[in-house]
C-alpha cells in the first residue's frame, strides 16, 4: 500500500524442510538485486528466523508501482540446501494527490472572470473547467460542481467534462 509506514510487515514467506535436528532449521534471505542504483536489501528486510518480509521506507505509487525480487530459504545441513521464490510486491495507490485546476488559468487566490454578451444565446459555452489528478485511474477522476451560486437559473456546470454553459438568454434581441 502506497504510503505505508516504514517497517510496515508486508508479508510472511514460509518453507518447510522434513530434515531431522539442525539439518531442518532454515535461514530466509532476499537475493540481492538492483534496481535503478538502489539494492533491494535497501527497500526490504527479511526476518531471517521467521521469513516475516517488512518494508524499509514508504512507497510512492506515483514513483514506484511495483517491485520483483527474490527470497531464498536455506537449510543448515551440510552442505547446505536452498529454495527460493519469486516475490512480487504491487504498490497500491491510494488518494492522496488533490486534483488542480490548469484551465481557466487563474494567479493563487484570484477570481476568474469570463465575459460574455448580452445577446447569448442559451446553452452557449462559456469556459470550460480542466483539472488534473496524478493519481492512478481510479483515483484520479474528476467530477466538477459549483460552490456558490447568486442565481441557478443563469449557469449549468457539466459534473463530467467541466463545461459551463449559459441556461437562458440574458436579454432579447
Amino acid at each position: 500500500m502506497e504510503n505505508n509506514a516504514p517497517g510496515a510487515l508486508l508479508s510472511s514467506l514460509s518453507a518447510f524442510d522434513p530434515d531431522l535436528h539442525e539439518n531442518q532449521y532454515l535461514v530466509y534471505f532476499i537475493i540481492e538485486k538492483e534496481i535503478a542504483n538502489t539494492s533491494m536489501s535497501m527497500l526490504f528486510s527479511i526476518n531471517p528466523e521467521n521469513g516475516n518480509l517488512y518494508a524499509l521506507k514508504t512507497f510512492d505509487y506515483e514513483i514506484e508501482k511495483e517491485f520483483l525480487f527474490h527470497i531464498e530459504a536455506r537449510d543448515s545441513g551440510s552442505p547446505p540446501l536452498s529454495s527460493n521464490v519469486t516475490v512480487h510486491i504491487i504498490i497500491v495507490d491510494q488518494n492522496d494527490n488533490a486534483p488542480v485546476i490548469v484551465s481557466p488559468w487563474r494567479a493563487h487566490g484570484s477570481v476568474v472572470e469570463e465575459k460574455i454578451p448580452r445577446s447569448t444565446d442559451k446553452g452557449s459555452l462559456v469556459a470550460k473547467v480542466i483539472a488534473l489528478d496524478t493519481d492512478s485511474v481510479h483515483n484520479s477522476r474528476i467530477t466538477y460542481q459549483i460552490l456558490q451560486v447568486t442565481d441557478a437559473t443563469l449557469f449549468s456546470l457539466d459534473q463530467y467534462n467541466g463545461e459551463i454553459r449559459t441556461m437562458r438568454m440574458f436579454s432579447s434581441r
